[in-house]
């Protein structure tokens, strides 16, 4: 029988394999690299739920889902969130389908610039260089950037800027004027994102599949999911021993009240230094959401 498969894209956009609560740029390419090769694939739907990241990682991406679009039809089906790097890896599928409420577009990108020179000296800590060019350590985090640096990455971010407006233009059958009015940042319902064109028409992960299916004219077929998921056993047990764990750490309403409190404040530590660490684009520019938020 054949096989449409299922794709799940979720988390940050990072540069190389990344972890689970990530999407490896490298990885999930080579994942789709391979379903385009496997002939018993006959049609990929691509669940997107991401805030976007790293601009060359969704390229790397992009590029294989317009590889597969070459050979075998593929749809993006987003999710709460497909927005900006997102929308990047999206927007050469076949057909884009959002929910009502995915949070998507935010066609726009930045630069990050790290600078730990106050940070160093309150640690008694400095840098010393050498350079033999004007721009030979651009990526230095020791000091501020200088006036003719700041141009520089300015030039290179409104560069790529261009690149996502022309290609969101290309991919969309858009004209590049209404698409420029529809970017700089902004974010779209999937509702507003229909009307505007960004994506093709509403609906779940379903309707996507069912797309697939008869773009490329199946009749009967198997869905198989990539990566594969955690089977019911697996997160039962898993949760079992959390309440394990959880249950023999504290005594007592104070105590766990106090473990309860502490052990939110180390989640939302984990999460931010989490954000922190999947801004590891090699040329430092993103497209990503600014915030982070959770859609309940």
């Amino acid at each position: 029988m054949d096989e449409i498969a299922v794709v799940y894209a979720q988390g940050a956009i990072v540069s190389g394999e990344g972890d689970g609560d990530q999407i490896g740029g490298d990885r999930l390419a080579k994942e789709l690299r391979e379903l385009r090769l496997d002939e018993d694939v006959k049609a990929v739907v691509l669940r997107v739920n991401s805030p976007g990241g790293s601009a060359a990682a969704s390229e790397v991406i992009k590029r294989e889902v317009a590889l597969i679009s070459e050979t075998k039809p593929i749809v993006v089906s987003m999710g709460n969130v497909a927005a900006s790097g997102g929308y990047w890896i999206s927007m050469v599928a076949d057909e884009i389908i959002a929910e009502p409420n995915t949070i998507t577009g935010s066609i726009g990108v930045f630069g990050l610039l790290f600078n730990l020179e106050q940070l160093a000296a309150n640690n008694d800590a400095a840098w010393d260089g050498v350079q033999t060019a004007p721009f030979a350590n651009l990526d230095t985090v020791s000091r501020p950037k200088n006036a003719a640096e700041l141009a520089l990455i300015q030039k290179f971010i409104d560069r790529i800027y261009s690149q996502f407006v022309s290609e969101v233009a290309k991919g969309r059958d858009l004209p590049e004027a209404n698409v420029r009015e529809i970017a700089r940042g902004r974010v779209w319902s999937g509702t507003a994102a229909l009307d505007n064109g960004l994506v093709d028409r509403l609906g779940g992960l379903e309707t996507a599949i069912a797309s697939a299916a008869e773009r490329a004219q199946l009749e009967t077929w198997y869905v198989e999911e990539y990566p594969r998921t955690k089977t019911l056993e697996e997160k039962i047990i898993e949760r079992l021993e959390g309440i394990r764990l959880g249950g023999n750490r504290h005594s007592g309403s104070n105590a766990r009240a106090n473990a309860s409190a502490i052990e939110r404040e180390w989640q939302r530590l984990q999460t931010e230094l989490s954000d922190l660490a999947s801004f590891n684009d090699p040329i430092g520019a993103y497209t990503r959401l600014p915030q982070s938020f959770e859609i309940d």
